[in-house]
């Protein structure tokens, strides 16, 4: 599974400083990312469909903010094939969405972990998300995290990583 923060603290996706710029010719931020880390781990996915949320944005057509969408806009059906398409899902959605708030992606964690639960033991989650790093902000570096399953009891019974 592939998170995505759409939260306004990366900045707005029409100016350059934005880690979610939408530039004519060249990928932004959050597309590198996706796009590297996405070819390594899709190779360990048999079919290659990913299902992918966002979280931190406020949805059309009314507004309301969510910290756990469908990124392709399906919520019957959350899977985009292979890193094209996930990044096609991603452009899409960043053209219909206004990045919002705050950053909160335990209701992504919780989905995933439901989805998981019913079909493996092991939780699989690419979270892509900004963070501060002494005053700078900069994508989290890619490195695979142990849920805190002390804290989230229901994922006890399965083994969890979170990809960051």
């Amino acid at each position: 599974s592939v998170a995505i923060d759409f939260t306004a603290s990366n900045g707005n996706p029409t100016q350059p400083n934005s880690l979610h710029y939408i530039h004519p010719h060249q990928p932004n931020h959050y597309a590198r990312a996706l796009q590297a880390v996405g070819e390594i781990i899709q190779d360990y996915d048999s079919d290659k469909l990913f299902p992918v949320y966002g979280f931190g944005a406020r949805l059309p057509p009314d507004g309301t903010v969510s910290h756990d969408f469908c990124v392709n806009g399906d919520p019957s059906n959350p899977f985009c094939d292979g890193v094209g398409g996930v990044l096609e899902a991603y452009y899409r959605c960043l053209q219909q969405i206004q990045l919002y708030g705050p950053t909160n992606f335990a209701p992504v964690i919780n989905r995933v972990a439901r989805y998981e639960i019913s079909g493996t033991n092991f939780m699989k989650l690419l979270s892509c998300c900004e963070l501060k790093n002494r005053g700078a902000r900069r994508l989290v570096s890619f490195e695979f995290q142990p849920i805190e399953v002390a804290s989230v009891p229901q994922f006890s019974i399965f083994n969890s990583s979170i990809l960051l």
